[in-house]
């Protein structure tokens, strides 16, 4: 099962990495055709399916238990 929390700041979502270990997700595009990267597929999972407010949570770390 996957659990997620979602982080105001990158700084703060790096430091709950760092400390409690996950994956850091956020609404990542690529460069040129604009399509979401796999760490973006992930963020958007988490608000469409989680619930994760996008706006009040930029950031987002998933992690397995």
């Amino acid at each position: 099962m996957t659990q997620f929390k979602g982080f105001k700041t990158k700084k703060q979502a790096e430091a709950f990495v760092k400390k409690n270990g996950g994956y850091l997700t956020f609404e990542e595009k690529t460069p040129k055709r604009h399509q979401l990267t796999s760490r973006g597929r992930e963020y958007m999972m988490a608000v469409n399916f989680g619930g994760l407010n996008k706006e009040l949570y930029p950031y987002c770390v998933q992690w397995n238990v």
